[in-house]
């Protein structure tokens, strides 16, 4: 083995190490939340995400840079 394989798997052992301690943080934070039916109210949210979503309720508050958004 020479030098450079042995830097190189050190590099990546502690990339690996990293990455698997972010995951571990993100799948911990996200399981803090308490459960949620996401299935009521089907209609009202079916609306929100199509005029705020779609139709760009938010972006087209200031008419000028709104519209230029819109065509960007």
């Amino acid at each position: 083995m020479t030098l450079r394989t042995a830097v190189f798997c050190v590099v990546l052992l502690a990339a690996i190490a990293f990455f698997s301690y972010s995951v571990h943080r993100l799948v911990k934070s996200l399981t803090i939340g308490r459960k949620e039916s996401r299935l009521d109210n089907f209609s009202s949210r079916l609306k929100n995400v199509l005029v705020i979503a779609f139709g760009q309720k938010k972006l087209l508050r200031e008419p000028l840079a709104g519209l230029m958004h819109f065509f960007i």
